[in-house]
């Protein structure tokens, strides 16, 4: 994850509490301009996110996610209003838990490999922006449009230029007879 964040939610995993930790998550203003800065996008008109982090053998991170944002279509260039929204699932390890050499780790059979975590602090509003963005359409198109509708330049596919050759295409050698 990197060191900043446009929607900073840090939580110390050391004061989970045994029943998890519920977050609600809901954008500012000022942070959806910064996200949609980030995702290079028009706008980000709302976010918002419900977290629960628990810990056991790893730390647990689930949450769901919902969006609404400005895109633009790939087709028509036109800005879009876009609704995105997904649930994820991660796990974190503290990279600082040392572990002796053979010792097993009780990890549950359905978790995914959980990623180290380093330091004692999570930052779970940069892990809902991270899944925002594998979410969203990465070619939002404006609705209406046929699905075999393409944009075609035939100045751009063939362009008009005179064939070098086609001057020589008149001129012909005269016969003469013999």
């Amino acid at each position: 994850m990197q060191q900043f964040s446009e929607l900073p939610t840090l939580i110390d995993v050391y004061k989970i509490p045994e029943k998890g930790k519920r977050v609600k998550i809901t954008a500012t203003l000022e942070q959806c301009q910064a996200i949609a800065k980030r995702l290079r996008i028009p706008a980000v008109s709302s976010l918002s996110a419900f977290v629960e982090v628990t810990n056991g053998s790893s730390i647990r991170v689930k949450g769901h996610f919902r969006a609404e944002l400005k895109q633009t279509c790939v087709i028509t260039l036109e800005t879009i209003d876009t609704r995105v929204q997904g649930d994820f699932e991660e796990f974190f390890t503290l990279s600082s838990v040392p572990h002796h050499k053979n010792e097993v780790l009780d990890l549950d059979l359905e978790d995914k490999d959980p990623l180290p975590l380093e330091g004692h602090e999570l930052d779970v509003g940069e892990l809902v922006l991270e899944h925002l963005s594998l979410a969203m359409d990465p070619y939002p198109r404006k609705k209406g449009l046929p699905s075999d509708f393409f944009f075609k330049d035939d100045a751009f596919d063939s362009p008009q230029r005179e064939n070098p050759f086609a001057k020589l295409a008149d001129f012909k050698p005269k016969k003469t007879s013999s």
